[in-house]
């Protein structure tokens, strides 16, 4: 008996580990998958010259309000144009009340070296341009969202002396809420956050291809540490 309690233990202790480490690995909590059969469109900032100053955005409801700890998105360099990316400026945003639904209250502003981005070769588009999968941890700088609200996600690569334009944003293999905006960027104080030109906000006929993680709730680990402590605790009674 002892020995079949301790295997019992044994194998919640695996299955327990799996659930926890697994889902905080890969706890996706929104998901838009890219299209091949289509192609990047652009969202760069040059700030050398102020050229391209463009800007997409997506938006996504939060259902759980737990903090995204993890972006991933895919791109291609249009053309196959091998332009120098330096990193990846991400903006997140609310989702206006009033009007067209498209962004409005800047929430979050971050800049992620190119170094501090996964980047893997995931297909070819529509014209055979490469598409490329990014992925970023957001360690420290993870943002906190609210249960049941709309926001936006802006991804721009900042890309010095790039012209003519070198990286776009895939669209996604479905539509989800609203289609993506597209804007204009103008220059700031700091040239690899630019800001917004709020007024410049038009509808896209598309989605963008983006997935976000989330941190799992602490719960989901008490429960499963309590549910082995009470197994080792019957187990030393039987004893």
């Amino acid at each position: 008996m002892q020995r079949v309690l301790t295997h019992l233990v044994l194998l919640f202790c695996l299955i327990a580990s799996g659930c926890v480490f697994g889902q905080f690995q890969t706890y996706k909590k929104w998901s838009q998958l890219p299209d091949y059969e289509s192609y990047g469109h652009q969202s760069q900032w040059d700030y050398t010259d102020w050229s391209p100053p463009i800007i997409r955005a997506d938006d996504w409801l939060c259902e759980n309000g737990l903090a995204i700890n993890k972006i991933r998105w895919w791109g291609s360099n249009m053309a196959d144009r091998e332009g120098t990316i330096e990193g990846f400026n991400i903006k997140i945003f609310t989702d206006s009340t009033s009007g067209p639904a498209e962004p409005d209250v800047l929430l979050y502003d971050e800049f992620f070296e190119i170094s501090d981005v996964t980047q893997t070769l995931s297909g070819t588009d529509v014209f055979g341009d490469k598409v490329f999968e990014y992925e970023v941890d957001l360690h420290s700088r993870l943002f906190e969202q609210e249960r049941d609200d709309i926001y936006w996600l802006s991804i721009v690569a900042v890309t010095p002396n790039a012209a003519p334009p070198t990286w776009g944003w895939q669209e996604a293999l479905t539509e989800n809420l609203n289609n993506s905006v597209v804007g204009t960027l103008l220059a700031s104080s700091d040239p690899q956050l630019p800001s917004v030109n709020t007024d410049s906000w038009a509808p896209e006929q598309h989605d963008l291809s983006f997935e976000l993680e989330v941190v799992p709730e602490p719960g989901t680990m008490v429960l499963l540490l309590s549910g082995l402590s009470g197994l080792v605790y019957f187990v030393r009674r039987r004893k």
